[in-house]
């Protein structure tokens, strides 16, 4: 990944998942009474932290690292790569913002499947892993992949990469597969974030014809809702 403060590329570095990120998936899966989450690659327990306030929620965290261990209810000090089934309780939802490095995502992914089966998962994983392997997008296909959120490259503070938030056997009332997602903006004392679809970026791209899509957006969010083009209400538009 790419560190936006030091203006290089860099291997080893821990990045936690955004509090606004983990918010936006606890909305899109919360309204399943789920009990044990397993929260892989835990670290301080950001991803999971929206669930806490849940009651009869139980939060397993999983790392090498132990730092925050008194965040879960209860803490595995391992490698997930070296486990097996009888290590964990039964496990009804799985969260992962994996290690991006070498492969580990995918790794992370096969591995849970293959010591939990087809139960829900969620996985924060880089754009390579879905798009540049002919032999992985075969491996894909065994999955049931229920919803891909691609996140904006500037999600994750202090980096640049392209991930998106991968939905794994989670049933969602709306149909699309993809939609997009973009950190929250600071607007004259208000939050405001946008949610797009692919369709929506499209018809950005090709009804507005803009070229410069993130600038373009960008100048979109600093204008007042007045000034806002009429299209804009045909999207996902969330104030807070």
């Amino acid at each position: 990944m790419y560190d936006l403060t030091k203006n290089e590329l860099i291997k080893d570095i821990v990045v936690s998942t955004p509090n606004d990120l983990s918010q936006f998936i606890y909305k899109k899966i919360s309204r399943k009474p789920y009990t044990n989450i397993l929260d892989i690659g835990c670290y301080n327990g950001n991803f999971s932290k929206p669930f806490r306030n849940k009651k009869n929620i139980n939060i397993i965290g999983i790392d090498i690292l132990n730092d925050f261990q008194e965040n879960f209810n209860q803490f595995i000090h391992k490698d997930f790569l070296t486990t097996t089934k009888n290590d964990f309780p039964d496990i009804d939802l799985i969260i992962c913002n994996p290690p991006f490095n070498d492969l580990l995502s995918w790794k992370f992914i096969e591995h849970s499947k293959s010591i939990f089966g087809d139960i829900p998962m969620v996985f924060i994983v880089p754009e390579y892993i879905l798009n540049n392997s002919k032999s992985r997008s075969i491996e894909l296909e065994k999955y049931n992949i229920t919803k891909i959120v691609k996140l904006n490259q500037y999600t994750f503070k202090g980096v640049a990469i392209h991930c998106s938030v991968v939905f794994f056997n989670i049933h969602f009332k709306s149909k699309k597969l993809f939609e997009y997602y973009y950190p929250k903006n600071e607007v004259k004392g208000k939050v405001r974030t946008l949610y797009f679809t692919k369709e929506q970026e499209e018809y950005l791209i090709n009804v507005i014809k803009v070229k410069n899509f993130t600038k373009y957006i960008k100048n979109l969010i600093q204008q007042d809702n007045n000034e806002f083009p009429l299209w804009l209400f045909i999207f996902n538009e969330k104030t807070y």
